[in-house]
C-alpha cells in the first residue's frame, strides 16, 4: 500500500495554495498518523509537477525547499513521484517566450522535455536525501498523451499517441523511474 501527500504541489495556486513550510508540515504529521496506523505502508511526498525547462523556476523554488524541509524534520521518504507530460509549459499556464518564439503547452511535446522529469528526481535523490534514502524509488505518476490527432482526449490516442507513450514509457526507464502510470 502507498500514500501520497497532495498532487502537484508546485502547480499553485491549482492544487496546493499554501507555504512550503506548511506542506512540509502537513507531510510530517501525515507520516506521523501512517508510521502509528500502517508502518508497513510506503510515503512519498505529491508527484511533483516537473515538465521541460519551463518548470526549473517551479522546482527551485519550492520542490527543492518542500523536501529539504521534510529531510530536516526526519520524515521518511518511501519514494519520490513526478508528474511528466513533455511540454514545456502545463495547460493553464501562460505562454512563454524562449528562443525567440512562443512557447505553448499545445505545440512543446518532445522527448527533451519528458527526460527533463526523471533528471529532476533523480538530482532530487541525490543531492537532498540522507544517504539512507538515496535508493528509494522514483515514479511517474502522471504521464503520456490521451488525445487523437484531432487534439480530442480519447481513450484511443491513435498511432501518434501510442508512440508517444512508448517513446515516454522508454524514456523514463532508461532515465531509472521504476514505474510510469496515468492517473
Amino acid at each position: 500500500m502507498a500514500f501520497r501527500v497532495g498532487t502537484e504541489p508546485d502547480t499553485q495556486p491549482g492544487h496546493w495554495n499554501d507555504t512550503n513550510a506548511k506542506y512540509a508540515a502537513m507531510y510530517v504529521a501525515v507520516a506521523e498518523a501512517l508510521e502509528q496506523t500502517l508502518p508497513r505502508a510506503k510515503l512519498g511526498p505529491g508527484n511533483f509537477a516537473s515538465d521541460g525547462p519551463m518548470r526549473a523556476d517551479s522546482w527551485n523554488a519550492t520542490i527543492v525547499p518542500m523536501t529539504r524541509a521534510i529531510v530536516a524534520a526526519g520524515a521518511r521518504i518511501d519514494f519520490l513521484a513526478a508528474s511528466c507530460y513533455g511540454r514545456a509549459i502545463m495547460c493553464g499556464e501562460p505562454k512563454a517566450t524562449r528562443a525567440g518564439r512562443t512557447v505553448d503547452h499545445d505545440c512543446e511535446l518532445s522527448a527533451q522535455n519528458f527526460g527533463s522529469c526523471g533528471g529532476r528526481l533523480a538530482g532530487l535523490r541525490a543531492e537532498l536525501l540522507p544517504p539512507s534514502q538515496r535508493g528509494v524509488p522514483m515514479q511517474i505518476h502522471e504521464y503520456g498523451l490521451q488525445q487523437n490527432a484531432l487534439g480530442i482526449v480519447d481513450p484511443e490516442p491513435g498511432a501518434w499517441g501510442s508512440a508517444w507513450t512508448l517513446m515516454s514509457s522508454a524514456t523514463a526507464a532508461r532515465a531509472g523511474v521504476e514505474r510510469a502510470f496515468h492517473w
